[in-house]
């Protein structure tokens, strides 16, 4: 290694000197950490950490790490949007039906998303999946989110038939 600290260089200097000439050894060039993509799948939580995706489970496939991440910025955009919302459902792959304000029979800036539980959500997730759409909603919004579970998921979601509730969460919490 070239020394191009001078002489009189104190022992902080020529650590630091040291540790930064051992970058070059690392196998990872740096632009691939910031690619979703590329990143190593160990590396994946911190660049999750770094671009703010706020829904992480170290129990997720690899592929969905990497979309968590790839998706992070249009998340941040659409944040307190309905398409924040329909985003988190899809992400999951829930099949659901949202109904917003006055149009849907409910009052202004509420809304109800009924979530038809064919299998895709764990018990253990529903927690989860709320507080996720929690975050994602305007804080102005009330949203009343209900997990239903049943038969057949889309055809009896749009009849209104044929469905056990399982949970209804609103402001006050979750009921039976």
């Amino acid at each position: 290694m070239t020394d191009l600290l001078p002489p009189n260089a104190s022992p902080l200097e020529r650590a630091i000197d040291a540790a930064s000439a051992r970058i070059d050894g690392l196998e990872v060039p740096l632009a691939d950490l910031w690619n979703p993509a590329r990143c190593p799948l160990a590396l994946l939580p911190w660049l999750a950490w770094a671009l703010g995706v706020e829904t992480w489970d170290a129990d997720w496939p690899g592929e969905l790490k990497r979309r968590a991440c790839a998706e992070a910025f249009e998340v941040h955009r659409e944040k307190g949007t309905v398409a924040a919302i329909e985003r988190i459902l899809d992400l999951i792959g829930a099949v659901y039906e949202f109904t917003e304000g006055p149009d849907g029979g409910l009052d202004p800036m509420t809304g109800k998303v009924s979530i038809l539980n064919s299998g895709s959500i764990a018990l253990d997730g529903i927690e989860d999946v709320k507080a996720a759409l929690d975050r994602s909603k305007r804080a102005s919004f009330r949203l009343e989110v209900e997990f239903l579970a049943g038969f057949e998921a889309a055809a009896q979601l749009a009849a209104g038939f044929g469905a056990l509730q399982v949970a209804r969460f609103g402001s006050e919490g979750a009921t039976a």
